[in-house]
Formats: structure tokens, C-alpha cells, sequence
């Protein structure tokens, strides 16, 4: 089926080919593909439902695009290989992911993510790759648990470089439960929970990370929770502040592992200053 009115929703299945270009797009799925799909120049406004993305092993490149979406707006499940350039993703719920690998490949280059309650998250085995991404005012509406700009779980993988977070009610970046984590020139901005739990960078329940040119400018209660392996270089860590529950600050905490053992960080040059430790 192809976008033929101003407005359509786009949704294909095995064995198609589909190539959508200059479309305002609106209703169940925008572009939902389980076979290839090219889509450029496009507006995605979707009141129900995710924005773009694949499945089952399609593979889909998107160029050009707004969408504004109520829960995901990139999406890669079971196998699906999702390529996004030049995209921005705004305005979700609270509890929304601007982009998701859950299964599958994403791949983001040259992106905005403004307003969701998760930026990038990487779960199932996903795997995202990411550069010149801009991820601001991410909060959550759900009280149970925070935002998160970088969320990586269940043996998935993120890797990004030049990118930017900044507002985040929850955790900047948090690999855990075997996510990895390889980030470069990564800049953390104001970093602070309604929760009494929030963190600039946390690696933890067997996660790892490999951080270069890392920069954690206001957070509260923690700058960097070291809780799993981590090799670091060049982490600047400034303006942490006590928890909203009165736990004081630390600039960065190297703690052990859930078996009780330490969990073998690197790291070299690193600067911490102006915590309250009080």
C-alpha cells in the first residue's frame, strides 16, 4: 500500500517493497514495515500509537522526518534493521521512548530528541549505534521509576558518539543486566530526579562501559555509579548536589558488584569538583 492522500497511514508485510516521500502521516502505525521500506521528507503525527519502525526482520531507512508520537517514535523489534538520519522525535508522553531497539539494529545519525520519558533504550539483545544525537527535557510520569536519556538492559548494546543530554528526571545513562555501553564525547546536563535515586552515568547489575571524553555537569546525589566493569578515560564530573531525600553527593562511587565483587574499573584523568558531601 503507498501513501497516496496528504494524510495516510503506511503499513506493509513480507515480500513488499515501499518507498514513501514528501507525506503528512497520521493514524495506526505511520510507517510500520515487515518488509523494506524507504521513507524521506515525512511528518509523522500519531495520536494512538508508535511512529516508525520494523519488524520481524525488514529493514527500513528513514531520512528528513518529525514525528510526534504518544509512545515510540523509532522502533527495531525482532530482527528488524532500522537507519535514521536527519530526524526529529518530540513531544511523547511521559512514559513514551523517542527511539527503541527491542530485538533489533538501530542505527541514528543527526537527531533531536525532545520531550519523551526515555531518549535511547536497548533491550532484548537490541542494539543501537548512535552520533550527533541531542536528547533535552526528558521526564517521566510514571512515579516508580525515573527517566533515562541511555537505558541498556538484557544484553544489549549502545554506541554512540557526540552526544548531548540535558534535563533528565532520572539517570543520564544506566547499563545494566548485561547492557554495554561504549560512548565518546558524551556531555551530561542537569541530571535531577523527582526520585530520591538519580545519577549522571550508572553502571551496574552486570553491565559495562566504555566511556571516553565524558563530561557529567550537574546531578544529584551521584555523579558516576560505578557498580560494574568500566574503562574510562577523560570524565569531568562537577555540580553534585545532595538528593532530593537529603542523601548526600558523591562526584563519582565505585561500589561491588550484586556477588559482592569489585567491579574492575579503569580510569585516567578524571576531575571532580564542587559536591556536597554534607
Amino acid at each position: 500500500r503507498s501513501a497516496a492522500s496528504e494524510f495516510a497511514h503506511v503499513e506493509t508485510n513480507t515480500g513488499g517493497r515501499l518507498t514513501v516521500t514528501r507525506a503528512a502521516l497520521v493514524g495506526r502505525h505511520c510507517v510500520k514495515g515487515e518488509s523494506p521500506i524507504e521513507a524521506s521528507d515525512i511528518v509523522c503525527v500519531n495520536p494512538d500509537s508508535p511512529g516508525l519502525g520494523g519488524e520481524r526482520g525488514a529493514t527500513v531507512r528513514v531520512s528528513r522526518a518529525d514525528i510526534s508520537v504518544p509512545s515510540q517514535g523509532l522502533y527495531a523489534q525482532s530482527g528488524a534493521q532500522v537507519e535514521a538520519t536527519d530526524v526529529w522525535i518530540h513531544d511523547l508522553s511521559g512514559d513514551g521512548s523517542a527511539a527503541q531497539a527491542a530485538g533489533g539494529s538501530l542505527s541514528l545519525e543527526r537527531a533531536r530528541l525532545e520531550g519523551a520519558g526515555l531518549g535511547i533504550i536497548a533491550g532484548n539483545e537490541g542494539h543501537v549505534t548512535a552520533s550527533d544525537v541531542s536528547m533535552t527535557d526528558l521526564r517521566i510520569t510514571n512515579a516508580d521509576r525515573g527517566a533515562g536519556g541511555i537505558i541498556v538492559v538484557s544484553g544489549s548494546s549502545v554506541s554512540a558518539s557526540r552526544v548531548l543530554i540535558d534535563g533528565v528526571e532520572g539517570y543520564g545513562v544506566l547499563a545494566t543486566e548485561m547492557g554495554e555501553i561504549d560512548l565518546t564525547d558524551l556531555v551530561l546536563r542537569d541530571v535531577r530526579g523527582p526520585l530520591g535515586r538519580s545519577a549522571g552515568l550508572v553502571v551496574a547489575g552486570d553491565g559495562r562501559g566504555t566511556l571516553r571524553r565524558v563530561e557529567i555537569d550537574g546531578s544529584a546525589e551521584h555523579g558516576a555509579l560505578l557498580l560494574g566493569p568500566a574503562a574510562i578515560e577523560d570524565l569531568t564530573v562537577h555540580d553534585v548536589s545532595a538528593s532530593v531525600d537529603g542523601e548526600r553527593g558523591f562526584g563519582v562511587l565505585i561500589g561491588t558488584s550484586v556477588d559482592g565483587v569489585p567491579p574492575g574499573v579503569t580510569a585516567h584523568r578524571v576531575a571532580v569538583r564542587d559536591v556536597d558531601a554534607s
